[in-house]
């Protein structure tokens, strides 16, 4: 998904901020994706009089995978728009070169499409030999007879399909600021709108079957935000626009004298012409990506590396096929002329191993994925292996962490494909935390392969900066429904989905348009309209589909193929206000309706609501109304119990199900850990996570959130969980349960103090307050009084208003054991000794 909707002017985004290549840095490390920008080609610098691209540094063997949306087969039409602004001309014929530089541009263009990416080529030889036939390897598809291969042919005519444009440059006031003072500087956004302008004002075709490529002569900069722009940071990029009129793909190079501001001498231009041959390399580049990935949902590999990024480092040119007149090598022939080309990633070159390729006989491709369809909060998880076969076992496994950190199995269920589809259900666990792993293992004739994939919401990059997808909790905290409010320019109602850049094809209940297909560039947010007003009883969810399955090479489980995941989450009710925290996201998100109950203090408190409006909490038959403060909080007293289920309620439909975990802890003294306890079996130790999830490899095990934290034994027994934070997160709902162990404050007699043969016995429980104070609470506090080990002195509480008297004692030693019971039945007992003189 590349540049988006109404787009007035861009603005740096945090995803910018995060990837933009520093202009004055001794060794640039450039990134392939700048917020909307696609595929980067490198920015240019001179080195011994000849242009060569910043390298971005070897990438891994790691197939590109396909992420669900769709990709430029069935034939495309390359339009080319020179845009000179009506006095800036392009460069002119150079002695030895064949045309000028338009010319140039235009010539392999035409030699691309006579050669046809569907048929030419397969193997380098001096007569032939085409990076574009890479293409059949990366079709589309999701079901059975969806896919489309091997449909990859460019058309392009010369002068059907090119266009001069002497459409003037904005204004000098509406200009960005170029980073080496180039005399014109023009957005992002304005290239999107003389694209779209021209395709209005020619007649000319929108959507997947038409790149339209604007090119400047050197006089002008181009930039995508503020100080990421073509003089610092890019050579090209491709993207897609939608300013109202439908999805469009477009791409932009520059000439590259206007990073270097120098003329190049011979030496990588087997036609005689060094910069314009550059930009037919950029060409080359930038159509390869387009079609394999138009909008971002495509093909490309965990870190955002598209099919010519993951070629354009080191020796990308490969062996040379030859030398032409003035030395140089080339290694394409193209319809009969030569080139020198990067090579272009291939998952399966001509030996069936992923690399970088001059070209390729082999157009094998995993596709159809299989697919794995989760909804939040569910424990019914079913997919299909997209290849329409009985019979296949499906053993789908639910993973968390022990104390230990290692793997426990929680639940696992098998299913049996009826034409590839299947369902199992997990029991009474759910699916619906980023710490989850899910396996999902295939056995049996017409299993896919790989057999086993495993699900890693929370590991999946960083989905703010264009590396990665995006996990449950991304989701939770990422929409905004609105009947009131105007967002982005778009009238109440709507709804927002972010980040929306690269993170799957996205959808959602109330059937607004994809955004896939447009994307605000400053906020990494798409905001749709919704035909009408959400109504109180009106349940709205949206989905994320992306192969979260890939695992990289060097795992336990390795897959590189990977599959298509869909995530389902609720959406909040309209204008409800959020209590998560995300400082990665630029509109704040809307709320998400979860509860927390605490046993102690017998409230349950709700969160992600609107405003002063009311609710009611239903637990059997008591039940609780109140009314959301400003921030969306409510919370109510009510006699919650373990095992109990509160429902949360707007008057119109039940928002969120707390479960109340089964929940109770024995604390000796002040120690660090529980005692002994009750904890619910195989459901998480601890709060909800509170914090948007981001590590550095997607798919990988390591350095994410996957299999953090610990769970409750599956035996239940809750010895030697931590006894700071007494809690459990709810599976299905996403809230929690909370219980706090009052303290034994003061005792009477205190510990080493020496009384007479008769006295007070005394002793008060309290919770801890802000500022170390402590409230007094009612919770019996019984005490037994030990002479060399033997019972001498019981009473039931001690913690009354004149406390007991004891009488009777000899004089000696003893020792006091004084045991703490709430109504949650948590305990804590302390041991004290004292003399009687």
């Amino acid at each position: 998904m590349g540049l988006r909707r109404f787009l007035l002017s861009v603005s740096v985004c945090a995803a910018c901020l995060a990837l933009a290549p520093t202009a004055l840095a001794a060794k640039p490390v450039f990134h392939p994706r700048v917020g909307p920008g696609l595929g980067l080609y490198p920015p240019f610098t001179m080195q011994n009089g000849r242009f060569k691209p910043t390298q971005s540094g070897p990438q891994p063997l790691t197939r590109v995978t396909y992420h669900g949306g769709t990709t430029m087969t069935g034939g495309i039409t390359i339009h080319t728009i020179f845009w000179t602004g009506g006095k800036d001309p392009f460069e002119g014929k150079p002695p030895g070169a064949p045309h000028n530089y338009i010319g140039m541009l235009k010539q392999y263009l035409t030699d691309v499409a006579a050669a046809s990416t569907g048929t030419s080529g397969g193997t380098c030889t001096k007569a032939d030999c085409n990076v574009f036939t890479v293409e059949p390897q990366f079709g589309w598809g999701t079901t059975p007879g969806g896919i489309t291969s091997g449909q990859n042919t460019v058309h392009y005519n010369g002068s059907a399909d090119s266009l001069i444009d002497t459409q003037p440059y904005p204004p000098k006031s509406q200009q960005c600021a170029s980073p080496q003072n180039t005399a014109i500087c023009i957005t992002d956004a304005q290239v999107q709108a003389e694209v779209n302008r021209v395709i209005n004002a020619t007649g000319g075709t929108r959507g997947l079957h038409d790149i339209w490529y604007v090119f400047t002569p050197p006089n002008v900069d181009e930039c995508i935000s503020p100080g990421v722009c073509e003089t610092n940071a890019y050579g090209g990029y491709h993207s897609v626009s939608d300013l109202g009129q439908g999805p469009t793909i477009y791409a932009y190079t520059g000439d590259p004298i206007v990073e270097s501001r120098t003329v190049t001498e011979p030496g990588s231009d087997p036609q005689g012409y060094p910069d314009a041959e550059h930009v037919i390399d950029i060409i080359s580049h930038e159509v390869n990506e387009a079609m394999s990935d138009p909008e971002g949902v495509g093909y490309m590999d965990p870190n955002g590396f598209e099919i010519g990024d993951k070629c354009e480092f080191g020796p990308q040119f490969g062996t040379p096929l030859g030398f032409a007149s003035d030395g140089s090598p080339y290694n394409q022939v193209v319809n009969g002329h030569k080139y020198l080309i990067q090579e272009m990633w291939a998952n399966r070159d001509n030996a069936n191993k992923p690399d970088c390729v001059r070209a390729t006989k082999n157009t094998s491709t995993p596709l159809p994925l299989p697919q794995v369809v989760v909804k939040q909060f569910s424990s019914t998880v079913s997919g299909n292996t997209e290849n329409n076969a009985s019979g296949v076992t499906v053993k789908v496994t639910l993973l968390r962490p022990s104390a230990s950190g290692a793997p426990v199995v929680v639940a696992q269920r098998t299913g049996t494909t009826s034409s590839g589809a299947w369902s199992v259900s997990l029991g009474s666990h759910a699916v619906g935390d980023d710490r989850d792993v899910i396996d999902v293992h295939y056995s049996g004739a017409g299993a896919p392969s790989p057999r086993l994939d495993q699900i890693l919401t929370g590991n999946g990059g960083n989905p703010f900066t264009e590396s990665g997808w995006i996990g449950w909790t991304d989701m939770d905290s990422g929409s905004f429904l609105t009947d009131t409010q105007t967002e982005q320019g778009q009238a109440p109602p709507s709804l927002t989905l972010e980040p929306c850049f690269q993170t799957g094809v996205e959808s959602d209940s109330l059937g607004t348009e994809s955004p896939t297909d447009f994307c605000n560039t400053a906020s990494d947010s798409a905001t749709a309209p919704v035909s009408s007003a959400v109504t109180p009883g009106q349940a709205v969810t949206w989905t994320s589909l992306d192969d979260r399955a890939f695992t990289p090479p060097g795992e336990p489980d390795a897959n590189g193929v990977g599959a298509l995941v869909k995530l389902t989450v609720p959406v909040g009710e309209p204008d409800s206000v959020s209590s998560f925290s995300n400082p990665f996201v630029a509109i704040p998100p809307g709320g998400f309706p979860t509860c927390s109950g605490d046993l102690e203090g017998r409230t349950v408190t709700c969160s992600g609501l609107v405003p002063g409006q009311t609710y009611t909490l239903h637990d059997g038959a008591k039940s609780a109304s109140g009314t959301a403060d400003s921030t969306g909080t409510l919370s109510v007293p009510l006699a919650i119990k373990r095992g109990d289920t509160v429902s949360l309620s707007n008057g119109s439909r039940t928002l969120t199900t707390l479960h109340v975990a089964h929940l109770r802890a024995a604390i000796q003294g002040d120690q660090a850990t529980l005692a002994s306890g009750q904890c619910q079996p195989g459901e998480y130790y601890g709060p909800p996570i509170s914090t948007p999830p981001t590590n550095g490899s997607a798919g990988s095990l390591a350095g994410g959130i996957a299999l953090s934290g610990q769970t409750c034994p599956m035996s239940g027994s809750a010895a030697g969980l931590p006894s700071g934070t007494i809690a459990q997160t709810d599976e299905r709902s996403g809230g929690q349960t909370q219980t706090e162990v009052p303290l034994i404050i003061r005792t009477t007699p205190i510990n080493g103090q020496a009384v007479g043969g008769t006295f007070i016995a005394l002793a008060r429980a309290g919770l801890s307050g802000p500022n170390n104070t402590t409230t007094h609470v009612q919770a019996p506090i019984a005490l037994q009084i030990r002479h060399s080990g033997t019972p001498v002195f019981t009473a039931k509480n001690v913690d009354t208003k004149n406390g007991v008297k004891v009488s009777g004692l000899k004089a000696g030693v003893y020792e006091a054991r004084w045991s703490l019971t709430d109504a949650n039945g948590d305990t804590r007992t302390v041991f004290t000794q004292f003399t009687v003189r």
